[in-house]
């Protein structure tokens, strides 16, 4: 990929420790982190139930944090089609097997996570 590709330039994600730019402090921060919450956009996921049963975050700290969150990102859905415009730009890298390759429809796609598996000594290595 070249340095103007899309991909290069979009963060796959904002970490949780840009809300303290916008005055969450960094206790708060270190409480959504310990329950697993890493990522703004998982802030705006987060239920505010969910929230409120972080131990130390009340209902007036989870509105500033979700006021905090929206500021930085955005939820929102994509049509169909923006999605298949992007997937046009998945390449698919050979794994060097004709038939494994043909298995996963052409090779290994990139911008994304494989995994082989399967019972022990059936040739995965």
């Amino acid at each position: 990929m070249s340095a103007g590709d899309e991909y290069d330039t979009e963060p796959a994600f904002n970490e949780i420790d840009k809300l303290e730019q916008f005055g969450i402090n960094a206790a708060d921060i270190g409480k959504l982190k310990s329950s697993g919450i890493c990522t703004v956009l998982a802030v705006l996921m987060c239920t505010k139930k969910e929230m409120l049963n972080i131990k130390g975050i009340t209902e007036q700290k989870a509105e500033k944090i979700y006021e905090a969150a929206s500021k930085i990102e955005t939820m929102s859905f994509q049509s169909g089609m923006a999605i298949m415009e992007k997937r046009k730009k998945i390449k698919r890298l050979t794994t060097g097997s004709l038939s494994f390759d043909k298995l996963l429809q052409g090779g290994v796609e990139s911008q994304g996570i494989t995994e082989a598996f399967g019972e022990f000594r059936t040739g995965k290595t």
